[in-house]
């Protein structure tokens, strides 16, 4: 077994990108210490790497809209519950529509996003172009604009996580892959690795 892998963990978390590490700050945060992330390559290598880095409320369920909403607000304030910056931008995000059922299914969204207190409205071809000058509105309906959308570094977010997260006792092993999960009777019992397994009951 590897020095650097515990031979056990109360939490094992499988991959250090933005939402392994973002659980991991918030198990930490909330005060449970045995907690393991294990990363195949290092924090943030994989999906968030390629990551564009969008924050839009403008989703057409109630739970994406509510994710997104909690996600702006704190986007927010990440400077100061971080301690770093993030390049949080909100420049807002600008659909355009050229049809008449996609423009059906945006008022259905936008009803729905406004409902639940989000700032997004239908704009006409006009008032887009008023928004981004060289736009051709030629062949548009309509527009839906969201002006608290925006856009944050994904590097800068998930290497606040993980620095977060191991200021609270988190252990976060990079070059690790898992290579199974050890199940007994239906309940996991551990995580496999090329250089050893943690037990735990919890992944």
């Amino acid at each position: 077994m590897s020095p650097d892998l515990p031979r056990s963990a109360d939490i094992v978390i499988i991959g250090a990108g933005a939402i392994g590490a973002s659980i991991a700050y918030q198990l930490g945060r909330r005060g449970v210490r045995d907690v393991v992330v294990l990363e195949r390559d290092a924090v943030g290598a994989g999906s968030t790497s390629k990551a564009a880095g969008g924050i839009r409320v403008q989703f057409a369920t109630r739970v994406e809209i509510e994710l997104s909403l909690r996600g702006i607000a704190f986007f927010q304030r990440f400077e100061d519950e971080m301690g770093v910056p993030c390049d949080f931008h909100q420049e807002g995000y600008l659909f355009v529509i050229t049809d008449e059922p996609t423009l059906a299914r945006f008022r259905d969204n936008v009803a729905l996003q406004r409902s639940m207190g989000a700032d997004v409205r239908v704009i006409a071809p006009d008032d887009a172009r008023a928004l981004v000058p060289s736009l051709n509105v030629d062949d548009a309906l309509a527009a839906v604009w969201g002006p608290t959308d925006g856009h944050a570094s994904p590097n800068d977010v998930v290497q606040a996580y993980a620095a977060q997260a191991r200021a609270r006792g988190v252990r976060i092993v990079e070059d690790t892959p898992v290579t199974g999960i050890a199940v007994e009777r239906g309940r996991v019992t551990g995580v496999r690795t090329p250089t050893g397994t943690i037990a735990t009951r919890l992944v």
